[in-house]
């Protein structure tokens, strides 16, 4: 049986941490009972510490007390150097692969417009240094912008070595955006890929069927998000027949879906989006 490896996104340890019950606890306390090991690449620590200091704070404690793992691209290259018994230049190669695979997803000239220095390392015959590396993917980093789903491309390099190097099985705490989530997902559509995603509204049912949370205990921590933050519609359930990589799909209210799930009127799919059962049958 796969160990299973949590890749925790930065939006959606902030929507986690931002919801807080009455006692002023918050969901992503919750969310670290799972049974898993606890990932994240660096990349999304840096989106956090921009964008929210509470979750900033929540995340850091918790990487110091190791239940967190915080991941380089360095530690990645190491990774696959470990895991293959191959040379650094070999190995460079194997992450600008898998990273040019992370961007193709989002537009095909991702990788080509931006990690321009990355893929001239390819043809480098002397050994390439750790400081040559980080250089080269800090360049292509800087082009591509925090803002430009750039975590999300490095969440899923991370879960590509995670899985085809440590064989483990990777389930992606990811945004509800559905472009954002577009990388992961031309992964977790693939059952041979052996990676789930799991938004905000997702973990709502997760936590119900491993009896996480009662409904009056989900209530509690649903109404403190609508207090704390503004409301959100949630790309949550779709029709089996449409395409999960396309920008179409239904948006649902978060009340509405989070009453489904409690009458048990949803299910979660493989790539973590939530299904009405009614519409299993169509």
């Amino acid at each position: 049986m796969l160990k299973k490896a949590a890749i925790l996104d930065s939006d959606f340890i902030i929507k986690t941490s931002l919801t807080r019950n009455s006692k002023n606890e918050n969901l992503s306390d919750i969310v670290l009972k799972l049974p898993y090991s606890f990932y994240c690449h660096e990349q999304n620590r840096a989106e956090v510490t921009d964008h929210e200091q509470f979750a900033s704070t929540w995340l850091d404690k918790n990487i110091a007390a190791k239940i967190i793992t915080c991941i380089s691209d360095l530690q990645i290259l190491q990774i696959i150097k470990d895991s293959y018994q191959i040379s650094q230049n070999v190995a460079v190669k194997f992450y600008a692969d898998w990273l040019k695979q992370a961007c193709d997803v989002f537009t095909t000239s991702f990788y080509e417009k931006n990690y321009t220095d990355l893929e001239a390392l390819r043809t480098k015959s002397e050994i390439i240094s750790d400081e040559e590396f980080i250089l080269a993917v800090q360049s292509g980093d800087t082009r591509i912008g925090h803002d430009n789903n750039l975590g999300e491309i490095k969440d899923t390099v991370l879960a590509i070595a995670l899985t085809q190097c440590l064989q483990m099985k990777c389930i992606n705490f990811c945004s509800d955006d559905k472009r954002a989530r577009r990388s992961l997902l031309s992964f977790s559509v693939n059952e041979s890929f052996p990676i789930n995603s799991i938004s905000y509204m997702g973990f709502y049912w997760v936590a119900k069927q491993k009896k996480l949370l009662n409904k009056e205990e989900a209530t509690d921590y649903l109404s403190g998000w609508k207090k704390n933050c503004k409301p959100f519609e949630t790309n949550a359930t779709i029709k089996e027949h449409i395409n999960r990589k396309q920008p179409d799909y239904p948006k649902r209210d978060i009340d509405n879906l989070f009453d489904a799930i409690w009458n048990d009127e949803v299910v979660m799919m493989n790539d973590g989006y939530l299904i009405y059962k009614t519409e299993l049958s169509e």
